[in-house]
């Protein structure tokens, strides 16, 4: 699921796929994994938003637009709330001290 960037299939396709009802299907993932569909999609993008911001210097524009946001601002919003943190704040702090490392 995760493996389309910027494409996520509709909870109904993902029913359907799975034989159950949208209802259902949202109920049992949420049992298993404590989020719905959504929210879980959107936790582990953000979590890969991350990693890029923290690994690379790909313009956060480019990153936001990947995960489908179609603002940056939009992006920064979702990011903070995720992590309290803005992307720009986790960039400067993880460029920082990038040549010390071992």
């Amino acid at each position: 699921m995760l493996e389309l960037p910027g494409k996520v299939p509709t909870l109904d396709v993902l029913a359907q796929h799975f034989g159950r009802s949208a209802q259902t299907l949202n109920r049992e993932f949420k049992e298993r994994f404590g989020l719905p569909i959504a929210a879980y999609v959107s936790a582990q993008r953000l979590q890969e938003a991350h990693a890029a911001i923290a690994n690379t210097a790909t313009p956060l524009k480019v990153i936001a637009a990947n995960l489908g946001y179609s603002h940056v601002n939009h992006f920064s919003n979702a990011f903070r709330r995720q992590f309290g943190y803005s992307p720009g704040a986790l960039r400067k702090g993880s460029l920082k001290g990038t040549d010390d490392s071992e």
